[in-house]
């Protein structure tokens, strides 16, 4: 997946981390995008967190157009995957999912991703703590807890769960027309990095093919003799 992921933030120019947080015995190791995030915002507008069994599906094509398709505005402070329907957060709203967040930076986020962060310790959300280590974890914590409480229009946009979840022929319908997550089927994932990066590479080769095509092509006769020659 970093392989990938190095490939897409390099034909954008996007800054690509790979972040490894320090394991705490008190919590499950997903907790860890909530520190990264908090972390990575004070140095970039926008934060993009990505589950290691999730991919770019389409390399070519640039955040910022995604964040035009998803209607993330310049006051939009968090955007998550939308999960499968049959999850119904608190706000009677469809569950999130953590595999794949958008986050940028302001006063609001970094309020939100704080609250989050504490979320487990059960000051501010009594309660939380049982998901500290429990599954699933942050994910769980988000839709209980957060999702309640943090209300603005702005604060949290649940993108479309067959555009940014799930896999092509996935069971939970959500088919990753730009995101893709097996997180149903991690044996796909391999795969699908092969098949993504291979399919941008065929493309841009032969863009430059066709745009070098008089420096690039000889016309030689079945003599091995070159049209120049004669």
């Amino acid at each position: 997946m970093s392989t990938q992921l190095t490939y897409t933030a390099m034909i954008h120019g996007y800054d690509y981390k790979f972040f490894q947080v320090r394991a705490n015995p008190a919590f499950g190791g997903t907790w860890s995008r909530v520190f990264s995030i908090l972390d990575a915002l004070p140095r970039y507008r926008f934060v993009i967190s990505m589950d290691s069994d999730a991919i770019w599906n389409l390399p070519e094509v640039p955040i910022e157009w995604l964040l035009n398709h998803w209607n993330i505005t310049a006051d939009t402070s968090l955007a998550f995957a939308g999960d499968w329907d049959h999850c119904i957060a608190k706000d009677n709203g469809s569950c999130v999912n953590g595999g794949f967040i958008i986050a940028q930076q302001n006063e609001r986020t970094t309020e939100i991703m704080r609250a989050w962060r504490d979320c487990p310790y059960g000051v501010q959300f009594p309660g939380c703590e049982n998901w500290a280590r429990h599954f699933s974890h942050e994910q769980k914590a988000f839709n209980e807890f957060l999702i309640p409480e943090y209300t603005r229009p702005t604060d949290i946009v649940r993108l479309p769960c067959d555009e940014s979840d799930g896999s092509e022929g996935d069971y939970t319908g959500c088919h990753g027309v730009f995101i893709s997550h097996f997180w149903a089927t991690k044996l796909s994932v391999r795969i699908g990095i092969a098949n993504t990066i291979m399919r941008s590479l065929t493309q841009r080769l032969h863009g430059y093919f066709v745009s070098h095509r008089e420096e690039l092509l000889e016309d030689h006769d079945m003599l091995g003799t070159s049209k120049e020659a004669r």
